[in-house]
Formats: C-alpha cells, structure tokens, sequence
C-alpha cells in the first residue's frame, strides 16, 4: 500500500490539527478537573447549609473539638481543580503559540508538505523536515472528527494527525483497513 496526500495549506492544517488535538486532549483531561472540584464542593455543603452539628461534644470528662477538618479538604479539593485549571491554561497557551509559530513559517517559506503513508512507515516531508516514522512507534489510533489520530505516547497532543479530507473515500477506506491490522483501536 501506498498512499501520498500532498497538503497545498500546511500553515492552516497545522492550526486546525492544534484546534483537534487539544479539543481530544481536554475531553478526558477535564475530568481531572470535574472530580477535584464536585468533591470538594461535596465536603464544603455542611459546613454552609449548618447540617455540620460536630462543633464540640464532652465525651465524660473530655471535650472534643471539630477542626472543621471537612472544610480544609474541600478548600484543599477545590484548591487542587483551581491550580490544575491554571496549569492546563498555561500549557494551551504554549501549545497554542508554537502552532501559530510554526504556522507562521509555513507562511512564510513554503505552505505545501506531503505525507506518504506505507506498509512500512509513514514519511512527512515540509520546507524544513523530512520525518520517517515507523509503525511499531505508534501504540494505538482512535477516530476523532475527521482526523485519525496516529498515537505515538498515551497523549493525543504527541499524535500524528491524518485529516480524513485530505483523501479520497477509497484511500481514507484503505488506509484505516490497513491501520486496523497494525495498531489497536483505544
């Protein structure tokens, strides 16, 4: 099999790519996100609507004291989803900026690279890289929109996208065929 997809706008696919793969990498990350918090908003509600009745209590001779330690785990929780939340906003933005850089010199130079997909290995050809990557260092694909994800560690941000526009149906067809006798569908 042999299938050459030449891109005539290398500098918009790689903006749309970066759009894809951060949209598939949020998909599952924001449940880091989502867990932290609904948990510490779970721990947070008695100490707000007052069901928390654990202020002091005597024990016989003994007084025990409620630290509110239920209050120090949901501020901790949701502490945790907020600085999590400013890490992910951070790493878009970098992620983001050096696809518009790397944009940009495909504006610049040259906007035109061609992709030659084989039973041995997928090369990637621009104005500044050749690429040869075999298909024993990719671990598993998934479809998403129209792209075939081609994951190389278990982040999709380290993918190699395949725009599904870019072929004909037939190769699009084969070449998913054959991607299905190589790699695991995750």
């Amino acid at each position: 099999m042999e299938i050459t997809i030449k891109n005539s706008e290398t500098s918009k696919t790689i903006l749309e790519e970066s759009k894809v793969k951060w949209k598939f990498f949020m998909r599952r990350t924001m449940w880091a996100i989502i867990i932290p918090f609904a948990g510490g908003i779970s721990f947070l509600i008695p100490e707000f609507t007052g069901t928390n009745q654990m202020t002091t209590k005597t024990n016989g001779n003994a007084i025990i004291y409620d630290y509110h330690i239920d209050l120090a785990i949901g501020v901790g929780f949701i502490m945790l989803a907020a600085l999590y939340s400013f890490n992910l906003l951070i790493s878009k933005i970098s992620f983001f900026d050096r696809a518009h850089i790397l944009s940009n010199k495909h504006k610049l130079f040259s906007d035109e690279s061609i992709l030659y997909v084989t039973d041995e290995c997928i090369k990637y050809e621009d104005f500044e890289l050749k690429q040869e990557i075999k298909w024993s260092f990719f671990s598993h694909y998934k479809l998403y929109k129209n792209y075939l994800f081609l994951i190389i560690i278990e982040t999709p941000l380290s993918a190699f996208l395949i725009d599904r526009r870019l072929l004909s149906e037939k190769d699009f067809s084969e070449l998913l065929a054959f991607v299905r006798t190589r790699l695991v569908k995750k």
